[in-house]
């Protein structure tokens, strides 16, 4: 019997193929739940579970244009959107790619404070740049060897450097070396987001026309019903807007679980053909194994 999905809904199926073969969307077009396809689209970073596997296919299917992802911190909402709206801006799929962070009012909450608007946002877009610098340390041949080199202890006695005065070897200075490669690898990451991306704060928001567009609206719960109606009617043709967040976590004043932005927009985007909804539980947690644990405690009841 097919199970009950909605549009572009997502279940596990028995399966003997590849792995993430046994995943099925539900197809508006076809009206039958197919295997995954555009997952293979992607040249540089996979899913290391089968909610970041259904994830990826939403992000990269043509015929979705919205993809409304939640889950716990550590489930990899912001690096996945991050990583590939890079991809799809380098394949030229997208003529630009926009974040827009967590209800920033910049007029109000910024505006009277020193310094310039990227210096005032740069807190907010930092999840987006951490998540540039994890993927640099996963991907570039130069810092995953010398990420690798730092974390290798047996590296610490080769590095070894003669002392000029005594003749006797002396340690070289890892902690230097480290802060030199982290250096490094930030300074790269914020060229990749300059490179890739523009960032806009809700309120500049008005009035514009995402098309042809990949847009991240991140940290969405804290996003009141005003700001997200507005949010939404921006979005034009041609676009990928990824909406993430986590009820659980609201964090705005005046907003909860029931009057968040995630929840308002869930109203009146359920089962349309071109939205796609991932829900990350506890098991998704990849950030490392103490946050998979906590999680796991802290929530024993939720998937």
């Amino acid at each position: 019997m097919t199970p009950k999905l909605g549009q572009n809904g997502y279940d596990v199926l028995k399966s003997k193929f590849e792995e993430y073969r046994n995943i099925g969307r539900f197809d508006c077009k076809s009206q039958r739940i197919v295997h995954l396809y555009y997952i293979h689209n992607l040249t540089t970073i996979r899913p290391k579970n089968a909610g970041q596997a259904m994830y990826l296919e939403a992000i990269n299917h043509p015929d979705i244009s919205v993809v409304v992802v939640t889950g716990s911190a550590g489930t990899g909402k912001t690096f996945l959107s991050t990583v590939c709206g890079k991809e799809l801006h380098e394949s030229h799929r997208f003529l630009q790619c926009i974040t827009i962070p967590c209800a920033i009012d910049f007029q109000r909450a910024h505006g009277y404070l020193p310094g310039n608007f990227d210096e005032k946002i740069e807190p907010n877009i930092a999840p987006f740049k951490n998540a540039l610098k994890n993927y640099l340390k996963l991907t570039d041949e130069k810092f995953k060897n010398a990420v690798a080199r730092s974390n290798d202890p047996k590296n610490l006695d080769s590095k070894r450097e003669e002392d000029p005065g005594t003749g006797t070897k002396k340690k070289g200075d890892k902690k230097s070396a480290n802060a030199n490669l982290s250096n490094d690898i930030e300074k790269s990451a914020d060229k990749l987001y300059r490179e890739c991306y523009k960032t806009i704060a809700v309120e500049a928001a008005r009035g514009l026309d995402f098309a042809d567009t990949f847009v991240i609206y991140d940290e969405f719960q804290d996003q009141g019903p005003r700001e997200a109606d507005t949010l939404l009617k921006r979005l034009g043709n041609n676009v990928k807007a990824i909406i993430a967040g986590d009820i659980e976590q609201v964090h705005q004043e005046g907003l909860n679980r029931q009057n968040n932005g995630i929840s308002f927009i869930k109203h009146y985007i359920t089962d349309l053909p071109m939205v796609a909804q991932i829900s990350l539980g506890k098991v998704e947690v990849v950030r490392s194994e103490f946050v998979k644990d906590y999680i796991a405690r802290r929530d024993p009841n939720q998937d």
